[in-house]
């Protein structure tokens, strides 16, 4: 819905799995390693970012 906005691990995983996150927790890692890999396989999944410290941002597809 806002590409190039920065989303919180914290928020993404509330409204994805309706949980708080918890220490150690990788499931959001996996799910984004996922939409990656769908999401770009020409692309070298770059249409999602990883912000240190923010959360994951989509910075939408580039041009082909």
């Amino acid at each position: 819905q806002t590409p190039g906005k920065a989303i919180s691990r914290t928020r993404l995983l509330e409204d994805v799995f309706g949980r708080a996150p918890h220490d150690h927790d990788r499931s959001l890692n996996s799910i984004v390693y996922l939409l990656r890999r769908k999401l770009g396989p020409r692309r070298n999944g770059r249409c999602i970012e990883a912000l240190r410290s923010q959360g994951y941002t989509f910075i939408g597809f580039p041009d082909t």
